[in-house]
């Protein structure tokens, strides 16, 4: 069985909106660049990687790709201490939400119609610190980088 990346990451789009429980799906995209509206203070950008084929025989091809998740959050710099809370708060900060994602993706089999015989687990590559943003001032965000497998005909 073969997919194609639309699917695979159709598929991760919906376990990512399956696994966080402080986002409205909304505002779990997949997207190269960030998108802000003033409806949230949270988003959470699913940004595609590059795929690489790693063998390929008779005609299939066993991809890996790797992906970001990345959490942003508004840091309300004016405020006192409301950006270390926004950061590490265990109800609503962003290593919450970081920590929902991780434990929903990682080794995870991605399904696109019931059946998951077309991909390979979700593992995590590397995580990063927390960064405020110079593009979007007063917001905040902090990327994992996960790698998944997949068949293509």
């Amino acid at each position: 069985m073969s997919t194609t990346p639309d699917k695979m990451y159709q598929a991760l789009l919906t376990k990512a909106k399956a696994v966080v429980s402080l986002v409205h799906d909304d505002f779990i995209y997949i997207s190269h660049e960030p998108v802000f509206t003033q409806e949230d203070d949270q988003y959470i950008q699913i940004v595609p990687g590059v795929p690489t084929a790693v063998t390929p025989q008779a005609g299939y091809y066993l991809i890996q790709e790797e992906f970001e998740v990345a959490v942003w959050s508004r840091l309300y710099l004016d405020q006192g201490n409301r950006s270390t809370e926004k950061f590490a708060n265990l109800t609503y900060g962003v290593l919450k939400l970081m920590t929902e994602i991780r434990s929903g993706l990682v080794n995870h089999i991605l399904s696109y119609d019931g059946s998951d015989k077309a991909s390979i687990p979700i593992t995590f590559e590397r995580g990063s610190r927390l960064f405020e943003s110079p593009e979007q001032p007063g917001w905040c965000y902090m990327a994992d980088t996960y790698k998944f497998g997949y068949e293509i005909a």
